[in-house]
């Protein structure tokens, strides 16, 4: 087959220079066509091929839990000044916190905050998530792991291997105790983790797994304690949810 790279492919009719190809992966588990796909700079599409000149949506992330108005006040007057939009004028945009998203779709907000979660995965690893190579199982051990690398690393090593998400946990597990330091030899300047037994680590990755983020179980015969990791104020708010524990 002729390589693309350098030609010229045309899309609704306007042109674009090939400069990369994607690695085929043939046909997902339902039969789509994984390799029906073209990865455009979104300033191109939107202008060029879409048409439009706004973004769909935007994540924001509150630096303070507990009452978002005031925050939810400061975005929209911002927004207004932006898209020039006169004070007798309605907005041409909408606002809305995860509690009211919650609401409109019939879901909890820990659903809502999960499924926003998923977007600070590695854009590669997002597009196995589209593609059905990998679960939203998968996707949410894998946001323990925070260097995109690494994530990209790891979810080519569970589609290789046709993971299931419990094995998908045993090696995130793995990889985070050694990356991290759980583990320090001689000379290290710190205790090392006791080892757990194969019933208390599959109690660890299942707390893993269920909470969305890092879980570290330390057991000794007559104490121990569980720690549990979080990544900014939205995420202790949904870790909280989980608790049944209102942050207000």
């Amino acid at each position: 087959e002729e390589n693309p790279l350098g030609k010229s492919l045309r899309i609704k009719n306007v042109p674009f220079l090939v400069t990369g190809v994607l690695t085929p992966k043939g046909l997902s588990m339902t039969g789509q066509d994984q390799d029906d796909l073209v990865v455009l700079p979104y300033t191109s599409a939107m202008k060029r091929v879409i048409g439009g000149t706004n973004l769909r949506a935007i994540n924001i992330q509150a630096a303070k839990t507990g009452d978002l108005s005031p925050t939810k006040d400061q975005i929209v007057s911002l927004l207004r000044q932006r898209h020039k939009i006169g004070s007798d004028k309605d907005d041409d945009f909408t606002v809305r916190t995860q509690e009211e998203i919650a609401k409109r779709v019939g879901k909890s907000r820990s659903d809502v905050a999960n499924a926003i979660r998923l977007m600070e995965l590695d854009g590669d690893v997002r597009m196995h998530l589209i593609q059905e190579r990998l679960t939203k199982g998968h996707a949410k051990v894998l946001l323990a792991v925070k260097e995109h690398a690494a994530q990209r690393f790891l979810a080519d090593q569970l589609i290789r291997n046709s993971s299931s998400v419990r094995e998908a946990e045993a090696l995130i597990a793995s990889h985070l105790a050694g990356t991290t330091g759980d583990k320090k030899g001689k000379g290290g300047g710190g205790r090392a983790r006791r080892e757990l037994t194969p019933a208390l680590k599959h109690l660890e990755n299942t707390l893993q797994h269920r909470f969305s983020t890092r879980v570290i179980l330390q057991h000794a015969e007559k104490k121990g304690h569980i720690a549990i990791e979080y990544y900014g104020a939205d995420d202790l708010h949904r870790l909280l949810g989980e608790f049944g524990i209102s942050s207000d």
